[in-house]
């Protein structure tokens, strides 16, 4: 929408567009902030002006694009993994003080904040544990070159995913954000056993989960 606000939709066309908006959501391949831009379906469709689709704003015509390619937007958004826990803080600070469901909330945040550290303290911890098991071959954290792909045995990220949250419990939507984690794994070829004891070691304790239970 902000690009076809800035833009003569006569002359512009739907390729135009879409590098357009896939750099400046990518705040100009820095990923400082956004997310990678994908196009689906027919590309049949990418020399055609976006008129074809939007028609026409007369007070857009001959507008200069506004876009700046050298420019870098400061993080002024919300992670949409925090949305869930800033909708129960926003709603909390609205309540009446006195009021009996204030508390609730406070407690739906905390149970929620401490799920949040569990998963992120599993996760680091099978880090450190593959580490060893693989006499310091394998790097969590590590980025592929832009334009390789992230996994290369989907199949493999979602048995990896499945062993975690068998010994570890539920990644949810925050957990999420540890995918390239898993993506690693199978990219370095560990197979399930490895892991298994990872996620062991890492959450299982005289036969039990670690669990976070409310304060």
């Amino acid at each position: 929408m902000e690009d076809s606000e800035s833009n003569d939709l006569k002359s512009e066309t739907v390729r135009e567009q879409y590098h357009q908006v896939k750099d400046r959501t990518s705040n100009y391949n820095t990923f400082a902030v956004g997310s990678h831009v994908m196009q689906y379906g027919t590309r049949k469709i990418k020399s055609d002006t976006l008129s074809v689709f939007h028609g026409f704003n007369p007070r857009n015509a001959n507008v200069t694009s506004r876009t700046d390619h050298n420019r870098v937007i400061r993080d002024t958004g919300e992670n949409q993994r925090d949305a869930e826990v800033l909708f129960l803080w926003r709603r909390y600070e609205r309540m009446d003080e006195r009021s009996p469901e204030r508390e609730e909330v406070m407690r739906e945040i905390t149970d929620k904040m401490a799920e949040r550290v569990h998963v992120d303290r599993s996760v680091r911890s099978i880090g450190r544990f593959l580490l060893e098991l693989t006499n310091g071959d394998f790097n969590a954290e590590h980025i592929r070159p832009v334009g390789e792909a992230v996994v290369d045995d989907w199949g493999c990220l979602k048995k990896m995913v499945g062993v975690f949250e068998n010994y570890c419990g539920l990644l949810g939507q925050y957990g999420m954000r540890h995918m390239r984690v898993f993506a690693n794994i199978c990219n370095h070829g560990l197979n399930v056993a490895t892991v298994e004891e990872a996620c062991h070691r890492s959450c299982v304790h005289d036969g039990e989960w670690i669990r976070w239970f409310s304060l």
